[in-house]
């Protein structure tokens, strides 16, 4: 029996990392979970479109600023519409003030505005990654805990990159001889496969019990 087809779509809207920057295939995170998105949605039933919207620099603010705009000519015709969202790095960043780009309270206050303006698309975060920054690694461990809080608050389903990341030998080598941020290929494959088993049951559920 054939299962009927589900347009479903979805935007990756984040920094440098859903960039893919660094990666020397091209890939990065998002391509890889694209992949894995086309070949799981042939056996579920759904028709994967993925459209990466990652700017380097971004912070959590930039991106509530542009969502809207960026994502709906490539949603607006899905029969089920997606966002998966990724930022905080850049928001732990220290600005010429010394204090970090953007606050935790205005980053969670971000993510509160970006569900608001999309009441009628199903969202999913990705937690900032570890860096090669010790004292920025704390920030974004703190800023992390707060997001994963306000996610599990506003039901919003996700997955916290930090402590697998700041652990993990081969993510820290490959940032450390890169640009101190961004990891290469190897890196963003442990990225990946941190994501793809909770994103593929997200994308698996219809467009009225995602969550």
């Amino acid at each position: 029996m054939t299962l009927p087809v589900r347009d479903l779509r979805t935007c990756f809207v984040g920094d440098s990392f859903t960039a893919g920057v660094g990666d020397s295939t091209a890939l990065g995170w998002t391509g890889r979970v694209s992949a894995a998105a086309i070949r799981e949605g042939a056996r579920q039933g759904y028709a994967f479109t993925g459209y990466n919207l990652g700017i380097r620099r971004d912070t959590s603010q930039d991106i509530a600023a542009r969502i809207v705009a960026e994502t709906t000519p490539r949603l607006s015709p899905a029969e089920d519409a997606r966002v998966v969202l990724a930022f905080g790095v850049n928001d732990t960043t220290l600005a010429g003030h010394g204090h970090p780009q953007v606050s935790a309270e205005q980053t969670l206050q971000a993510l509160r505005s970006i569900q608001r303006q999309m009441p009628a698309t199903g969202l999913f975060f990705v937690g900032p990654p570890a860096i090669d920054n010790e004292e920025q690694n704390e920030r974004i461990a703190v800023l992390d805990t707060h997001l994963s809080g306000l996610c599990r608050e506003l039901d919003i389903p996700h997955v916290s990159s930090f402590s697998s990341t700041v652990s993990n030998p081969l993510w820290r080598q490959q940032v450390r001889e890169g640009d101190g941020a961004h990891p290469d290929a190897g890196g963003y494959e442990i990225l990946a496969g941190l994501i793809i088993p909770p994103l593929l049951a997200w994308l698996s559920q219809g467009s009225t019990d995602r969550g």
